[in-house]
Parts: structure tokens; sequence; C-alpha cells
């Protein structure tokens, strides 16, 4: 199963597939890479019966599984520290920035430079840029799955 969730305003919608296996849903998400990463308003993931990766609009990686012992070994290969207590900017004020303000605002100012292949993207339409969502959910058949306002 794939995963999409777009943040619009108060409005959530989560949008599904349970059609492709993992590598096709791995390959859609491919091209936009750098957009899923980046855009305030996306969260994004993929799922199977015993195991689901969910990166959320704030980009917090949660991951549900029926064993966490393969999960852990791999987080410690890479040195990841583990903490009780967790604290999150996302908890506090904080706004949700579409991924195009970054390109031609105030806000690109503050931002790290941009990859080119990103610019060289969004130049040839900011709007076909920022239509990465249904470009995915249109490879991958993905259907409402909800609607909730936030």
């Amino acid at each position: 199963m794939s995963l999409l969730e777009v943040h619009d305003g108060e409005n959530i919608t989560t949008y599904e597939s349970t059609s492709f296996i993992k590598q096709k849903v791995l390959d859609a998400f491919a091209p936009s890479a750098f957009q899923l990463v980046h855009d305030g308003y996306t969260g994004f993931g993929i799922a199977s019966p015993n195991f689901e990766v969910f990166v959320t609009d704030h980009k917090d990686l949660r991951i549900y599984c029926n064993s966490l012992a393969e999960v852990e070994r791999i987080l410690r290969s890479f040195d990841l520290p583990t903490t009780k207590r967790l604290v999150l900017l996302g908890s506090g004020p904080h706004y949700h920035i579409p991924i195009g303000a970054f390109f031609n605002s105030e806000f690109s100012k503050f931002a790290e430079a941009l990859p080119q292949t990103e610019i060289e993207k969004y130049s040839r339409g900011g709007g076909t840029y920022e239509a990465f969502r249904q470009d995915i959910s249109s490879k991958l058949e993905m259907s409402v799955q909800s609607k909730v306002k936030a």
C-alpha cells in the first residue's frame, strides 16, 4: 500500500493505493523525492501487512512493525542516538511552507542553496513542479481514503 497525505489549510486529504508492489511505489516516489522531503504540506509512506514507514508533513519518520529488532539494528548502524524523551519542533508554533516558496520569495534567502537539478525542474514551470502530488497519485492510481479537518 502507498500513502500520500496532503495538507491544505485546515484540510487533510489522505490518498492510498493498494495495487502495486514496493518497487513500483518507490519508483513513483523517486522523481519527486526532493519535493516529498522538503514540501511542508505533504506526508508519504509505504505499508505492508507487517511493516509501515510514513514520513509526516513535519518530516517525522514513523515506523510501525511487528518486531522492532531489525529496525533498531539499522538505526544503530547509523549511530543514531536513542532518547526516552523526544522534543520535536512541530509541537510548537510553526508554519507550513509549500515547496515553491523556496524558489521565488522572501523565504528563499533563509533556505539552503537549492540543487541545480531542482532549479531546472522548477524553471520549466512552477505549477508543474508543484503538481508532484498529482503525478504520484496518478502513477499509483490512488484514491481518496479520507478527508478531515485538522
